[in-house]
């Protein structure tokens, strides 16, 4: 359900003579493109006279040289009301021209008994003295409690309008519109919130008073009763294979007015984390990893001072000899 009026320059609208209203209603499609012709250039190349132009197909060329894009075609309206099922083509005529961007060309036909009435809070336009044959654009639509049209009037103030789709339509015959043949575009989907849902997997599901994580049940509770986050989880499996590993302590609570996920994201993966011995989560990882390995994992390696590397190669060299030597340092 949805409302879509294209951008236009209102100033165009009205036409220039009695008889260019063709040509009017074709250059303010044209405008909505962002192209300006005046509008007897545009009545040269339709054959437009001071008896009018003779159909609405007569624009086609002029639309088409300057947005060939759009296909520009012609429908004449057979019946006189349009049958449900010409009125349904109407309207997915109109939608996609107007979804694609392109404004649509109608020939009216309007007796006295069928003078065009605005609805949605529109003044009707002052249409009088008879049958009324004319050229009007459509550059929008709303579907929304009922269908409407959103009409560019070059002959008849206020000259923009909201009619009923279905009055539109009896207007239309024995003549004919003149739309832009493009597919259907793809309705818009939203992109997902990464930031978010990356927040949401390093710290569990956000509760919407507070804008953030309530952790994980799967990774267990602390004293508190709170599920734990990645973090913490991590601290207790590190606790595991690291005797010397702090543990799971209470993280300093981080103040923001409105949480940035995007800096939570990378404070939680970055740290550092005094649960991980003031590490970050990578390098946690890799402490478990060469400790599960009995290797020695990287930051005590980048912590050891001379005399406990050379330490390192004389245990090494005995080992190469078939003794063991247990190490009188302390580990790190």
């Amino acid at each position: 359900m949805t409302e879509v009026v294209l951008s236009y320059d209102s100033a165009i609208v009205p036409q220039e003579t009695g008889y260019w209203c063709g040509p009017a209603s074709a250059q303010v499609c044209l405008n909505i493109r962002g192209i300006y012709v005046e509008e007897y250039v545009l009545a040269q190349e339709c054959g437009t006279d001071e008896g009018g132009t003779d159909w609405v197909g007569m624009f086609e060329g002029s639309l088409d040289s300057r947005v060939p894009e759009a296909n520009y075609t012609s429908v004449i309206a057979q019946h006189d009301p349009p049958t449900s099922d010409e009125k349904e083509r109407f309207w997915d005529a109109l939608k996609r021209s107007i979804d694609s961007g392109y404004g649509v060309i109608m020939n009216w036909v309007a007796p006295p008994s069928n003078y065009p009435i605005g609805i949605k809070g529109s003044q009707s336009p002052s249409y009088g003295g008879g049958t009324i044959y004319h050229y009007v654009s459509a550059a929008g639509y709303d579907d929304e409690g009922g269908r409407a049209v959103w009409i560019a009037d070059s002959g008849f103030n206020p000259f923009e309008y909201w009619i009923s789709f279905d009055q539109c339509c009896t207007l239309i015959p024995p003549k004919a519109l003149c739309y832009a043949n493009v597919p259907h575009q793809a309705p818009d989907e939203p992109m997902p919130e990464y930031d978010n849902l990356t927040y949401e997997q390093l710290c569990g599901p956000i509760d919407p008073e507070t804008g953030y994580g309530t952790g994980w049940p799967q990774n267990g509770q602390n004293e508190a009763g709170q599920n734990l986050y990645l973090v913490d989880l991590l601290a207790q499996v590190l606790a595991l294979v690291d005797p010397d590993a702090p543990g799971d302590t209470e993280a300093d609570a981080q103040a923001y007015n409105v949480p940035d996920y995007s800096q939570c994201n990378f404070e939680q993966l970055v740290g550092p984390w005094s649960q991980l011995g003031n590490r970050s989560v990578n390098d946690a990882l890799v402490h478990i990893r060469d400790t599960l390995k009995g290797g020695e994992p990287p930051l005590q390696k980048a912590r050891q001072t001379p005399d406990t590397l050379a330490g390192d190669l004389l245990s090494s060299r005995l080992r190469e000899r078939g003794q063991r030597q247990e190490p009188d340092f302390p580990q790190i």
